[in-house]
């Protein structure tokens, strides 16, 4: 660090490697010449990521290693990147898994790692709630996080704190404080806020070294429409109830020195909300479909709340990713929080309905993620993307396996939108009605295309 040194300053200045305040928080500058490497940066994180770009620039050369001459200043866009991991749906990760993420994003300048958690934490006291889910114990969070910290990663859990809690509220214990049938919880049951509270403080202790939580909170269905009816109506509509539990859900949280971070699609549904949401919290913008703009980026950053984007891989109900969507939605989405002051991105990988898209298939996605987030969104090439990403996760030169993830991907166009792919690999061949066999041999020239490439690799 040139403030500390002033030989190295000195040798800084000379390379002429300049730190500005854009660059202090987690900016480096980097020469590389004939007389050495000299990696100047105002911060650990800055050095950190310094060092990752000079892992990616090594290629090897027979017995040796290369690397080019360069000089470099380098600086994140955005904030936050990061990427969420659902780890309730059929896929809980092991440990060795999640550390492998981690190594992950550390070396491709993801600042965090979010676990989606609906009932996969092991609560003191409710054992009821996680016992044969391949919970995770509070202590296992912790040594993560203390893995995750040196590598200048936090681990930030999303809890579903209203809907998509059918793994809680259709146990006999719970089920009071359901609002209708087990999908959300009642605002109006005191007890909700009793339970919430035991979670999330048991949770906010096994997640320690950052101030966010994620409180979940989307697709609330059943918003009103039963035990909190008459809450509702006292307090004047569908919009005042769901702002009153947010608040509420704030109040606990501010106890154990947290911040939420919420998914927006209820302030968008119903808009009296803005304003209404306590201003600390961190609005969540998802979109999972490409599109040139996402105009709710500005409407919630002109109502003052500070914004995460979040596109997703196209992961849910495929056997690979729709790389197709994913790589627009990603790039136009986080170049629209780029344009409009976004705190941060988070891509995400869903499991919905099984989970049957393997975790390693999303290192492609997820990486491209990580150039969007760090750098100009809109100025990401996919060609060149392609190139890097199989020198610096495979080791190559070779594109060809780039090449054969897009075609992957392309698999699933075989596929009528809204149909479930998956059914088609799992199919008896002998009843009726089985796949066409039009689409079975579509697939097969997809896998035979996938097989030629890997051959070229």
């Amino acid at each position: 660090m040139p403030d500390r040194d002033a030989k190295f300053a000195a040798l800084s200045q000379a390379r002429g490697l300049n730190l500005t305040d854009e660059m202090a928080a987690e900016g480096y500058a980097l020469s590389v010449t004939g007389e050495g490497i000299v990696l100047a940066a105002g911060s650990p994180a800055g050095l950190f990521y310094g060092v990752q770009t000079l892992r990616q620039l090594l290629r090897p050369l027979g017995s040796r290693v290369e690397i080019p001459g360069v000089r470099i200043h380098d600086w994140p866009t955005m904030r936050l990147r990061g990427i969420m991991h659902d780890t309730s749906r059929c896929q809980v990760p092991t440990v060795e898994t999640a550390r492998r993420i981690i190594d992950f994003c550390a070396q491709y300048k993801l600042n965090f790692y979010s676990p989606y958690i609906e009932h996969t934490f092991a609560w003191e006291g409710h054992e009821d709630i996680w016992q044969g889910s391949g919970a995770w114990s509070p202590r296992e969070y912790v040594e993560l996080c203390k893995y995750a910290r040196p590598r200048h990663v936090m681990v930030i859990p999303q809890l579903e704190a209203m809907g998509h809690q059918s793994n809680i509220l259709t146990k006999d214990r719970y089920r009071h404080m359901a609002e209708t049938d087990g999908w959300s919880f009642a605002p109006a049951v005191e007890g909700t806020y009793e339970l919430l509270d035991d979670l999330m403080g048991q949770m906010s202790r096994a997640f320690p070294f950052h101030p966010f939580f994620g409180i979940g909170c989307d697709e609330v269905y059943d918003l009103g429409a039963g035990k909190s009816r008459e809450l509702m109506e006292k307090l004047g509509g569908r919009g005042q109830l769901f702002a009153y539990h947010i608040q509420r859900l704030t109040q606990i949280l501010a106890r154990y020195g947290r911040r939420p971070m919420m998914w927006g699609d209820m302030m968008l549904n119903h808009p009296e909300t803005m304003g209404l949401v306590p201003k600390e919290v961190i609005i969540l913008d998802w979109h999972y479909g490409d599109a040139p703009e996402y105009p709710s980026v500005k409407r919630f950053r002109e109502a003052g709340y500070e914004v995460v984007v979040c596109p997703a891989l196209s992961s849910w109900v495929r056997i690979f990713p729709d790389y197709p969507n994913a790589f627009g939605n990603i790039q136009h989405l986080y170049a629209e929080g780029q344009r409009n002051g976004a705190l941060g991105g988070m891509t995400c990988n869903w499991g919905d309905w099984g989970a049957e898209n393997f975790c390693a298939y999303n290192w492609f996605g997820w990486a491209w993620a990580a150039a969007c987030s760090w750098g100009d969104a809109a100025a990401q090439d996919r060609q060149a993307f392609g190139r890097d990403f199989c020198a610096t996760f495979y080791g190559t030169q070779s594109t060809a396996l780039g090449e054969a993830q897009w075609e992957l991907a392309r698999g699933n166009a075989v596929f009528p939108w809204g149909t479930h792919p998956l059914g088609y690999f799992h199919a008896d061949p002998f009843a009726t009605p089985h796949p066409p066999a039009k689409r079975t041999h579509r697939l097969a020239e997809v896998v035979e295309k996938v097989r030629q490439l890997l051959q070229e690799a």
